[in-house]
């Protein structure tokens, strides 16, 4: 009597698997009791959303005041979904985003803009959290975003330390690919989105949040009901999937050509938007009014702790003449 033995691989993680982006509702099996509770099976997302209503996720876009974080809010998701194809061909998102909220703004309209699996609920990280559940949160991460509230303003100095200690291991782990960082002995391939009131000097984009971000904050509230993020994630996974090999040649060719890893990300993933509203009947720069020439570099450049001392003594200068001294009285 032969006996026949076969072999079944299952993904453990969600994202890219034999050229499918894989999620919990993709998994090949039924799951028991029984079953090893592997990090895929908590990543949710409904690849058969409606599909209709995309273009609206263009008008939210249009919301956003400066043309600079219309790019950056359209790329990121991608770099989330595509994090490990930018790997495949030697460009690891090895830079974080760093939001700076300069005002009180509400974070989940940012987590709702950029979160790929488990939309229903707020998948953002307390940066205050112990190192041990840090590690099994990041563990479980693949193509998706991992969004680290490191806001420190309300908090006292132990846990100030604590935050500014723990994402500086995040964005090593994350960017810098130290392997055994965390405990973690593999890679993590994701996008990293920070939360913060401080400027992030290395591997990071710094972007300010203030009242003026977006343009009409409660038109952007109306669009986000209709549910256009969903559609276009859905949209997206299915051009990436049908268009893989042309996305791996976009990704190489700008690695090849472009020396900053940051830039080269930067530009190869405005080309495969490009390429994908094309395909849609839309001309992605004319529909949201960026520049025909970008120079990415605006996005890469690092900031020096002396640009930093400069620019307060210029804003001290320029904005002293509005202040009056006076006499302290003396008790």
């Amino acid at each position: 009597m032969r006996i026949v033995t076969k072999t079944l691989c299952l993904p453990e993680l969600a994202g890219w698997t034999n050229r499918r982006f894989m999620t919990s509702e993709k998994f090949p099996l039924c799951t028991r009791q029984d079953f090893p509770n592997l990090p895929i099976l908590e990543k949710h997302f409904n690849p058969f959303v409606s599909m209709e209503n995309i273009e609206e996720y263009l008008g939210m876009i249009s919301t956003i005041s400066r043309w600079e974080n219309r790019i950056l809010m359209m790329e990121i998701p991608v770099w989330e979904m595509m994090a490990s194809v930018f790997a495949e061909e030697k460009l690891k998102i090895n830079f974080c985003v760093n939001m700076i909220f300069l005002q009180m703004q509400n974070k989940w309209d940012f987590s709702q803009f950029v979160q790929i699996f488990n939309r229903d609920v707020s998948e953002i990280i307390e940066a205050d959290m112990n190192e041990k559940k840090l590690a099994e949160k990041l563990s479980a991460c693949n193509d998706e975003v991992i969004i680290l509230d490191a806001c420190t303003l309300l908090e006292n100095s132990y846990k100030r330390r604590k935050i500014r200690e723990n994402t500086e291991k995040v964005k090593q782990k994350v960017c810098g690919g130290e392997n055994s960082l965390l405990g973690i002995e593999r890679e993590i391939y994701c996008s990293l989105l920070i939360f913060s009131e401080q400027i992030q000097l290395n591997n990071a984009i710094n972007v300010f949040v203030d009242a003026d971000f977006w343009k009409k904050p409660n038109e952007f509230q109306e669009i986000l009901r209709g549910k256009p993020i969903e559609s276009f994630i859905a949209c997206f996974i299915q051009f990436a999937e049908n268009n893989l090999h042309e996305v791996h040649t976009i990704i190489k060719n700008n690695y090849i050509q472009t020396p900053n890893k940051c830039e080269a990300t930067l530009q190869a993933t405005w080309e495969i938007l490009r390429k994908f509203w094309e395909s849609r009947g839309i001309i992605l720069g004319e529909y949201l009014q960026i520049p025909p020439k970008i120079e990415w570099s605006i996005f890469s450049r690092k900031i020096r702790e002396e640009d930093l001392i400069r620019i307060f003594i210029e804003a001290v200068r320029d904005d002293i003449k509005y202040w009056k001294t006076i006499e302290k009285k003396s008790e």
